[in-house]
């Protein structure tokens, strides 16, 4: 019995579902700007997740840090914005907001994507050679 071509796998599925959710974030992100975070009650410190202008940013402001007129729980905002001029801006860096606690880290979408399809493809490439291995085992011995 031949082993299933691999776009019966849902392996093969899942990952082109989370390939093409990566690669709409990294597209929304060039025009729009998304916010998601978390205030925490006295509005003093905050995290949040932005995606604008092909990075993903993560921002946490550090104690005594006013986030005013913030109110504590979680905010989801969404703003359209110019269209941005680079795809591909470098794949890291750091943003110090001058406490050691705090600071932003960005990372664009492009590594993002890099970062899923190398792993998925090795898990592919490992499992059609596995599966044709174990073929031609069963070939042999019968």
């Amino acid at each position: 019995m031949s082993p299933r071509p691999f776009y019966r796998w849902k392996s093969f599925w899942f990952g082109l579902l989370v390939l093409v959710f990566l690669g709409w974030g990294w597209w929304r992100s060039l025009s729009h700007l998304d916010i998601a975070g978390w205030v925490y009650p006295g509005a003093t410190q905050a995290v949040f997740v932005r995606s604008n202008g092909g990075w993903v940013h993560l921002y946490h402001t550090g104690p005594n840090h006013s986030i005013a007129p913030a109110v504590a729980g979680l905010q989801v905002y969404t703003y359209r914005q110019e269209r941005a001029k680079e795809w591909f801006p470098v794949p890291f860096k750091h943003e110090d907001f001058g406490n050691p606690e705090g600071g932003a880290y960005y990372l664009s979408h492009w590594i993002l994507m890099l970062l899923f399809v190398v792993p998925w493809a090795g898990w592919l490439a490992w499992r059609g050679r596995r599966m044709g291995t174990l073929r031609n085992l069963a070939d042999d011995r019968s």
